[in-house]
């Protein structure tokens, strides 16, 4: 039992700060009505969701990148969804940056957390209708991958 203790106390030391509240939440939600939507949580992270669209006039049909910056805007995750029109690619559905001492199941928290506030307040408030369909359905995908850890950076 001493050991567990000990244990635990140097894995906790090396879990970064920010993965310890479980409180985290949207504090806002800002977009363009065309293809990008901001994201502001309760810790001060920015996250910003581009839509991917065939050109002037189309809806939005996939997640084209998103991107997590910490409260000093340092961008620590980077992450390309579907960028070209023509048939699947090798830079898309990968991970561009993930900073030193963040998982992909971390990044992940931020993006379900989203998901989950947008499936609660789209019903109400129809005028977030480009985040809903972004981030939350066209983003399942996406975010299934990170929680399981499983998806690729580009230097793999």
């Amino acid at each position: 039992m001493e050991h567990e203790t000990g244990l635990w106390n140097k894995i906790k030391n090396l879990i970064p700060e920010r993965t310890k509240s479980p409180k985290l939440r949207v504090d806002n939600i800002v977009h363009d009505n065309d293809s990008i939507a901001t994201v502001i949580y309760s810790d001060k992270y920015r996250a910003d969701f581009v839509g991917y669209k065939k050109g002037s006039g189309y809806g939005i049909e996939g997640l084209k990148s998103m991107t997590l910056h910490d409260q000093n805007n340092s961008e620590i995750f980077r992450y390309n969804g579907r960028l070209h029109v023509y048939g699947p690619q090798e830079d898309e559905e990968r991970i561009v940056t993930i900073s030193e001492g963040y998982t992909q199941q971390q990044i992940a928290d931020y993006w379900r957390v989203t998901s989950s506030y947008l499936e609660q307040k789209y019903k109400r408030q129809p005028n977030l209708r480009l985040p809903w369909k972004i981030i939350h359905m066209e983003g399942q995908r996406h975010l299934s991958n990170l929680e399981a850890g499983t998806v690729k950076s580009l230097t793999d």
